[in-house]
């Protein structure tokens, strides 16, 4: 029988050296044989799914935890935005953020600033 290179990959794969692949192919029959080299390629199949599943799992995981943090700092954000705006500190969003940028302005700099200071001085 003539082996194919993908299939003495996964032979390698699977701790087979030459000699015992010359082994099997030597003493299996072709349907034997056929039928063993299947087998090896499921469980290679059912082992790269799981893999790829874990690696799936892992990544949802990731995500999740990011998804989170982001909402919390927007949440977060959100509150203390909406409390400025009713402070009269910010009359519209263009004094937070210059336009068409993601650079807060310095007025929005400064504010924050202040805000961070009363916090660092009665929190710690």
């Amino acid at each position: 029988m003539e082996l194919k290179e993908y299939d003495l990959k996964v032979l390698k794969k699977f701790g087979f050296n030459k000699k015992e692949i010359q082994f099997l192919l030597k003493y299996l029959t072709d349907n034997q044989f056929e039928e063993f080299l299947n087998n090896l390629k499921r469980k290679k199949s059912r082992e790269e799914q799981l893999k790829y599943n874990a690696q799936l799992e892992r990544k949802i995981i990731k995500d999740r935890e990011r998804n989170f943090q982001a909402q919390c700092k927007c949440n977060v954000g959100a509150v203390i935005i909406q409390q400025l705006f009713l402070l009269n500190y910010f009359k519209d969003y263009d004094e937070i953020v210059k336009k068409n940028t993601n650079v807060l302005t310095e007025k929005s700099k400064n504010i924050l600033k202040i805000i961070i200071d009363c916090l660092n001085e009665n929190l710690m």
